[in-house]
């Protein structure tokens, strides 16, 4: 059932104002009501029994509040048992004699169909919420869980305090096996010191390193990439990669770490200590994957951009050859076409003018683009090596995956040029000329470029 079907679960008393769309969608009497209502009460009691259905019905809960009740509610109740309109004064004044709300009500809980909430009930109910609770991100979110569990089961909900404390426990427990997932994954010693370290200036700015973290990725670029990366490197050199949290669920980790982000520093210090740990490891812990995430679009879109720039390189290239090739045409054509020379002349002539024309007619648009990212080492070279400390996990027959290992390795060994004992592992039959390039440095430059292409974090 949608979310907008359970707008009035849970309620204890009427809005003060009521719209006809929920007038009609949430408060409306049957015909079968109506008989039902007409048959068992007498008819200065039929508005007021009327008023109790529709709101058991739509709360949940049976209606013992009278300070507010809309008009216009109080109106379609009266017409449909065709009643003088019923005043809040009246119904009050009914209803200060407590066997007559009772009995009301009994007889309106029987009609529906809807069980007390009994001892049977509490169980199961405590129960769910004891699942429920690993994935809520508040005790509210839990108290709305348990109303909507018990409305659709036709159980009584209960009074507010009781059903808040049953999912106050469920969360305190669930928050205790948190903590002692907290406590075995992270080291004491571990724990201090990323406190310290979160709460301490950068080098190159007044804002700690807690507030350097929370502040938001901004556009793709260069530079944000780089942002982007040292904090991952920041949070990998707290080894928050190497905390084993697989026991607290990742909605879990999100609502308390968007505790941290919502809550100024100074506010965190004023919290019980266990309370701190939890809320900083979980943030600690989101933020890296989050980070990781924003990582990777912000490669791809920073790959996407210097494809863009190759492919409008390798346009204007291929234009300009074109032409160029072009012009020796129609040269050789003049030259055959003048009588005035021998044929052996002619011939000749138009062989020069044709050897000059090169053999890009002949290749792809695609292969211009490749030539072109080739030429663009440097960009590319600074992209691929700005994602050093990453760790990256693929098949081993995956293309990307075997390039990007093989590029590191060329990294790791320091090495500009392809060595002699190379072999090509994901480089496919697109780049194998560009890559086996008499000289080694270019097919260097090609090999980064293929890498770049072919990885599956460009994709």
């Amino acid at each position: 059932m949608s979310a907008f079907a359970y707008r009035y679960v849970g309620r204890e008393e009427l809005p003060a104002r009521l719209t006809e769309f929920d007038l009609q969608q949430f408060f409306q009497l049957t015909s079968a009501d109506i008989a039902a209502i007409r048959e068992r009460f007498r008819a200065d009691r039929f508005a007021a029994v009327g008023l109790q259905l529709v709101c058991l019905r739509a709360f949940g809960r049976p209606l013992d509040r009278f300070a507010v009740v809309p008009r216009n509610l109080l109106q379609y109740v009266c017409e449909a048992f065709s009643a003088p309109l019923l005043s809040i004064a009246s119904l009050k004044s009914l209803y200060q004699r407590r066997p007559t709300l009772y009995e009301h009500q009994q007889w309106v809980k029987e009609y529906l169909g809807i069980k007390p909430f009994d001892v049977t009930s509490q169980t199961a109910l405590q129960e769910m919420l004891r699942v429920q609770a690993a994935a809520a991100p508040d005790v509210d979110e839990l108290v709305t869980t348990a109303q909507r569990w018990l409305y659709d089961r036709c159980r009584l909900i209960p009074g507010q305090r009781q059903i808040t404390n049953l999912a106050r426990h469920a969360f305190s427990s669930y928050e205790a096996q948190m903590l002692a997932a907290v406590n075995r994954a992270v080291s004491a010693a571990t724990l201090q010191q990323c406190m310290e370290s979160v709460r301490s200036p950068r080098a190159d700015s007044s804002a700690t390193h807690l507030e350097w973290i929370k502040a938001p990725s901004r556009r793709n670029g260069p530079k944000n990439l780089a942002e982007t990366l040292d904090k991952i490197r920041y949070l990998k050199s707290l080894a928050v990669h190497e905390w084993n949290l697989d026991d607290i669920a990742l909605p879990k980790l999100r609502a308390y770490a968007q505790k941290v982000q919502a809550r100024r520093p100074a506010k965190t210090k004023t919290l019980k200590e266990s309370t701190q740990a939890l809320e900083l490891v979980c943030f600690l812990r989101m933020s890296l994957l989050e980070l990781t995430d924003i990582a990777m679009h912000q490669t791809s879109r920073r790959s996407q951009d210097l494809f863009r720039r190759a492919a409008s390189t390798a346009q204007l290239t291929h234009t300009r050859s074109a032409v160029e090739d072009r012009q020796q045409a129609l040269k050789a054509k003049a030259v055959l076409q003048d009588k005035s020379k021998s044929t052996e002349q002619r011939v000749d002539e138009a062989l020069e003018h044709l050897a000059v024309v090169t053999d890009a007619a002949h290749s792809s648009f695609a292969s211009h683009v490749r030539a072109a990212l080739t030429g663009d080492h440097q960009r590319i070279h600074a992209l691929l090596s700005g994602l050093e400390g990453l760790e990256f996990g693929g098949r081993e027959d995956d293309p990307g995956f075997a390039n990007l290992k093989t590029w590191r390795d060329l990294q790791t060994r320091k090495l500009n040029a392809l060595p002699e004992d190379f072999s090509e592992t994901g480089v496919g039959t697109a780049w194998h000329d560009l890559v086996h390039d008499p000289d080694p440095k270019r097919g260097y430059q090609a090999f980064s470029a293929c890498t770049m292409s072919s990885a599956t974090l460009t994709r």
